[in-house]
């Protein structure tokens, strides 16, 4: 297990699935067999009770809003997760995020997982 400054080294798929688990947000059996996984996420919350990760994880904010054209979903109804740099992103146009105040859960997250 690598270290740097104190703190474990720990892979983008234990992240997202820690932040998942810490808010109650469904993951979908083919995120298990997902190869690789990128750093940005997407929570479907069209049903705030049921949230859901989607499938797939992806390289860059325009891969993950290229995604949602593809599948004729609204971006509004989904949250943007960048596990990477540990920030939601938010729409700020069709084509382009903002962010939001960070929720780094690097530290969070048990490595032996």
């Amino acid at each position: 297990m690598s270290v740097t400054s104190g703190q474990r080294i720990v892979s983008i798929r234990k992240r997202i699935l820690a932040y998942c688990e810490q808010h109650s947000i469904a993951v979908p059996k083919a995120f298990d067999e997902l190869d690789p996984v990128y750093a940005i996420a997407l929570v479907d919350t069209r049903v705030p009770e049921r949230l859901r990760l989607v499938g797939e994880s992806f390289y860059s904010e325009k891969s993950a809003l290229r995604y949602l054209k593809e599948q004729n979903a609204n971006p509004e109804n989904y949250r943007f997760l960048d596990f990477k740099r540990g920030v939601e992103l938010v729409i700020e146009s069709e084509t382009a995020l903002k962010h939001r105040p960070s929720f780094d859960n690097r530290k969070d997250v048990d490595a032996q997982r």
